[in-house]
């Protein structure tokens, strides 16, 4: 029996559906899973002054910050992501004016602490931070049973924990960076926008980016232009002990806007698990990067070409 739950953090509304016998369970559940996706919020948001990401920004060069463990996870998780796509994604976009992160920030794992080269270093973990929150909203369903379930951030980043009953996975759909109602291209919930292709989550997440909701909030971090040349791009990744799915796909479907075509190819190529899907901005055609697996179906009259 499905359950759906809505509620609102992050900027975001977050939604769960769980698969479970008993309502009430469920209803509980969820409710612990939005009261975590809350926590979370204030400890990432750089819009919160007493948070840690917030209070990166007052320090001076040679001060030291301690973090909390999940500010410390998530800013640890986007800086391996940003030297692994070549700076791509970048939590320190805003202060960057041509220089390295390296050498804007530093962190010390013995002491779980961060200290800055200048002041006013920016953190912004807002391309990163909703599917950090679905990986320990998951995690904490599945400490209490509350699966197969089926979680979302927005209308960018969806999380499938298990799979319902008698399918290959829980079915959502990447829609049409053209429709009516532009920019919904990584849009999970209902839609006018056309339908290209579904894919089946079973223990993975999606993400997805375009920037005909809000042109040129996506942005090259290394000259600060506006990122062109795509229509929208999706990132799906697995879920495997140990590791952040949601914050990742989250983080590299902003870092394949950017990075295009080529940049995706090389990263998929590299890296086991990770899906990349490009659509160009004319073009209604898929392009895929890495394994699909069986889990990507476009629709008919959607031309799907693989990349190896």
């Amino acid at each position: 029996m499905m359950h759906r739950f809505h509620d609102h953090a992050m900027a975001s509304p977050f939604r769960v559906v769980i698969a479970h016998r008993d309502p009430r369970e469920a209803a509980r559940a969820a409710a612990a899973a939005f009261a975590e996706a809350h926590r979370i919020e204030g400890e990432l948001s750089r819009f919160t002054p007493a948070s840690d990401i917030s209070r990166i920004a007052s320090l001076k060069p040679g001060e030291a910050l301690r973090l909390s463990p999940d500010p410390w996870a998530c800013l640890s998780l986007a800086l391996r992501v940003s030297a692994a796509t070549g700076g791509a994604f970048d939590p320190l976009f805003r202060s960057r004016k041509g220089g390295r992160p390296a050498l804007l920030l530093r962190l010390h794992p013995s002491s779980r602490t961060v200290t800055v080269s200048r002041e006013g270093v920016v953190v912004d973990l807002g391309a990163i931070g909703k599917g950090y929150a679905l990986d320990r909203m998951a995690a904490l369903l599945g400490e209490l049973g509350a699966v197969p379930a089926l979680l979302s951030a927005g209308d960018s980043t969806v999380l499938g924990l298990g799979a319902p009953p008698g399918t290959s996975g829980w079915r959502v759909a990447l829609r049409s960076p053209r429709g009516r109602r532009s920019g919904r291209s990584a849009s999970f919930a209902g839609g006018d926008e056309p339908i290209l292709a579904t894919v089946d989550l079973e223990n993975r997440a999606l993400s997805g980016s375009a920037s005909r909701l809000r042109p040129g909030h996506l942005r090259t971090p290394s000259s600060g232009l506006r990122a062109r040349g795509v229509g929208a791009t999706w990132a799906s990744c697995a879920m495997r002990a140990g590791s952040a799915a949601g914050a990742l796909s989250d983080a590299l479907s902003t870092a394949f806007f950017v990075a295009g075509p080529g940049g995706t190819r090389r990263f998929c190529a590299r890296h086991k698990g990770v899906l990349g899907i490009i659509t160009g901005v004319k073009q209604p055609g898929l392009t895929v990067f890495g394994q699909p697996r069986g889990i990507l179906h476009p629709i008919r009259n959607t031309p799907r070409r693989i990349s190896r």
